[in-house]
């Protein structure tokens, strides 16, 4: 009678009587018995966009005001830029209404070629004493900063690596089909941009770096990229 009804892909512990846990499409909150307490599926409304609800390291879920704020993969063909178009990336539930509303685009960056499913995943961290939104993409060297209460008013940070200065997109010749070891090849051998973390006790942000893979790591079968951190500060200048 508890079941979530999916398979879990993430959890958050907000406290043990209030634990987000998220399916494919299906976010839910249980208490510490797993009595299901709320539920509401993504895939249900109709003529949007399916979301798959997010929840990892980095895209942990925020409750303010009656409000979950969830970050979400947009349920689409990654294999086209023009999937990246429109506010899709974070969805805000209302619980006593089971309202949703749908805000934030994908920066530029995603509309300057094809990056494959693996970019698709983007990042937050939320400063309370401020009420801000900082948030993290993958092929973008800008971090970008809004107001809880005005998500799509972003302003942009530079943030970037010292160890590149570009996330190249896929070959023009990528494949029209679902190309696992393709585009695997690819996300491994090419930087990216993944968490970023605020540090409520010192007032810093962290993002994490990932390097490349090169041909003779990949060909002995590596997967995982070296990780840097980029830190700034509470206003979000570079500090090393």
């Amino acid at each position: 009678p508890n079941s979530i009804g999916e398979v879990m892909n993430g959890f958050h512990i907000k406290n043990m009587d209030s634990i987000f846990i998220v399916g494919r499409y299906r976010f839910s909150i249980v208490d510490r018995l797993g009595k299901l307490l709320f539920q509401h599926n993504f895939a249900k409304k109709p003529g949007g966009i399916p979301a798959l609800p997010q929840i990892s390291n980095g895209a942990e879920v925020i409750q303010l005001n009656g409000k979950i704020y969830l970050n979400s993969a947009p349920d689409i063909q990654s294999l086209q830029s023009e999937s990246f178009e429109g506010k899709q990336c974070v969805k805000i539930l209302e619980l006593s209404t089971d309202k949703v509303t749908t805000e934030l685009s994908f920066p530029e960056t995603f509309h300057h070629g094809v990056f494959g499913p693996n970019y698709s995943s983007f990042y937050q961290a939320f400063n309370p004493d401020l009420k801000t939104f900082v948030f993290s993409f993958s092929n973008d060297n800008n971090v970008y900063q809004s107001e809880l209460e005005n998500i799509n008013d972003l302003t942009s940070y530079w943030a970037g690596s010292k160890y590149f200065s570009f996330v190249k997109p896929m070959d023009k010749k990528y494949p029209e089909n679902d190309d696992f070891d393709y585009y695997t090849k690819y996300y491994v051998q090419n930087p990216s941009y993944s968490q970023i973390i605020y540090d409520k006790y010192r007032h810093l942000f962290y993002r994490v770096a990932l390097r490349p893979v090169d041909d003779t790591k990949y060909a002995r079968g590596v997967r995982w990229k070296s990780k840097s951190l980029i830190v700034l500060d509470e206003k979000l200048r570079r500090l090393g």
